[in-house]
């Protein structure tokens, strides 16, 4: 990851689907280098915490519209509360299989993104 967001500052989508092996890490690398990443997939990558997607967050808040996190079963409430304070341009996110994610913090992140 660190070669591909450094040889491509200009990437606005990544498509992350089922890599496994992806973790926190990878999503920290993402933060740093693509700042320009308006839509990122990371459906089915299981290893991929609140830490990391607050990574993403924090990193990319200003230009973040579509996230994929579907079946990333370690993201929680916590991860949906850094999005919503962080992402305010987000209005689209998949959430399905995300089984640690509460109605409460649905309800926390749509208050905040009404658009989403």
């Amino acid at each position: 990851l660190e070669t591909v967001t450094r040889r491509c500052p200009k990437l606005n989508y990544l498509n992350l689907c089922g890599c496994e092996l992806i973790s926190d890490a990878g999503l920290e690398t993402i933060s740093r280098n693509s700042l320009r990443l308006e839509s990122l997939n990371l459906r089915g990558c299981i290893r991929v915490t609140d830490q990391g997607l607050s990574a993403v967050a924090e990193g990319l808040q200003c230009v973040l519209f579509t996230l994929n996190i579907s079946n990333c079963e370690l993201i929680s409430d916590l991860g949906l509360r850094v999005l919503a304070a962080h992402c305010p341009r987000l209005d689209y996110l998949n959430i399905a299989g995300c089984t640690l994610v509460t109605d409460a913090g649905l309800s926390e992140l749509t208050k905040q993104l009404p658009n989403i």
